[in-house]
C-alpha cells in the first residue's frame, strides 16, 4: 500500500510502553507529547514536499500502526489535523488521484514515504529525507531501551 506520511509511531509506541511498564507516567506522557508534535511536523513537512514537487497538496495516505500509543492519542492528532483544515477520506478515494499511478523508482527495503519512491533522483531523496523533522534524540532513546531489554 503506498503511503505518503509515516511518523515512526511504532518507535514512539515502544518508548511509551517502556515508560508505562516502569510506571513512569511523566516520561510516558512526555513521549506521547513528542509523538504528537512529531506527527504534526511530519504532516507539514510532507505537505511541503508535495507543494514543491506537484505545485499542490495531494491526498496523503498516513501510515500508522495499531498500538497503545495510537489508541490513546490518535484522536488528538486527528483533531489537530481537522483544526488545520485537513479532511479525511477513504484510501480508495485517495488512490484515485493520478499521483498514486506514477512510476516507482525506489527499490530499497525501508518503509519510506512514497513521495520518495516517485523521485527519480537519488540526490533529491537524500536531500529531502535529511531535512525531515529531527527525531534523533528519540531514536537514541529507542536504541537504549532495546539494549536494556536484551540484558
Amino acid at each position: 500500500m503506498p503511503f505518503t506520511i509515516e511518523t515512526s509511531d511504532w518507535m514512539y509506541s515502544i518508548i511509551y510502553e517502556h515508560f508505562l511498564d516502569k510506571n513512569d507516567i511523566h516520561n510516558a506522557n512526555k513521549t506521547a507529547e513528542r509523538y504528537i508534535n512529531n506527527t504534526m511536523a511530519h504532516f507539514a513537512y510532507f505537505d511541503s514536499i508535495s507543494q514543491q514537487d506537484y505545485g499542490r497538496a495531494i491526498r496523503n495516505i498516513y501510515l500508522c500502526h495499531d498500538n497503545i500509543l495510537n489508541a490513546r492519542f490518535l484522536p488528538i492528532i486527528i483533531q489537530k489535523l481537522k483544526d488545520q483544515n485537513y479532511q479525511f477520506i477513504s484510501v480508495d478515494q485517495a488512490l484515485k488521484v493520478s499521483v498514486y499511478g506514477q512510476k516507482e523508482y525506489f527499490q530499497g527495503r525501508t518503509g519510506i514515504s512514497w513521495l520518495y519512491h516517485w523521485m527519480n533522483n537519488q540526490n533529491d531523496i537524500i536531500r529531502y529525507s535529511q531535512a525531515e523533522p529531527n527525531i534523533d534524540e528519540d531514536r537514541k532513546l529507542y536504541d537504549e531501551i532495546l539494549k536494556q531489554n536484551k540484558r
